[in-house]
């Protein structure tokens, strides 16, 4: 059996340990049954959040190995970001205009959580790995199509412990 590939949204970083189900993927991790791996966005949108929360999310993030996105300018930091030709920019707005067809009408924090978000399921394309995992329900409410017209899958922690290793 080839190991699972899993990237993890930031709102699954389980400083903790409280969330069941991503306690169970962290100790297969840990076992070499699945692989769990970040975005850079991760590290970008942890640095956010205020200082105690911040500091244990950070180092909670660095037992994964990052997947380098491509760049954008205000969100990307600096050294953890790829530069790559149009395919991978258009990819980035495609996932962006799909999730949040209202983007234009955002406020600029909902807008910057909205481009953040489409960085993170680009980078999850662009390698090719084989589950995102999260609990946005911007995500889970479109799995359908993002399977469909990027072939990115999209779980919950649960859905995702449940069917890992079947």
């Amino acid at each position: 059996m080839r190991l699972k590939t899993i990237t993890l949204d930031t709102n699954c970083i389980n400083t903790k340990q409280g969330m069941i189900a991503v306690n169970k993927l962290e100790r297969w991790h840990k076992e070499g049954l699945v692989e769990i791996v970040k975005t850079d966005v991760m590290d970008t949108e942890l640095g956010d959040n205020v200082a105690s929360f911040r500091q244990k999310a950070l180092k909670k993030s660095q037992e994964y190995h990052e997947d380098i996105g491509d760049g954008v300018w205000g969100h990307s930091r600096w050294g953890h970001f790829c530069w790559r030709d149009e395919s991978t920019g258009n990819l980035i707005n495609e996932i962006k205009n799909l999730l949040f067809p209202e983007y234009d009408k955002l406020s600029d924090d909902a807008k910057r959580r909205a481009l953040r978000d489409s960085m993170h399921l680009a980078a999850h394309k662009t390698y090719n790995r084989d589950v995102f995992v999260t609990e946005d329900k911007h995500f889970l409410n479109k799995r359908d199509i993002l399977r469909e017209r990027f072939g990115i899958m999209v779980l919950s922690p649960e859905q995702i412990a449940e069917q890992c290793l079947e």
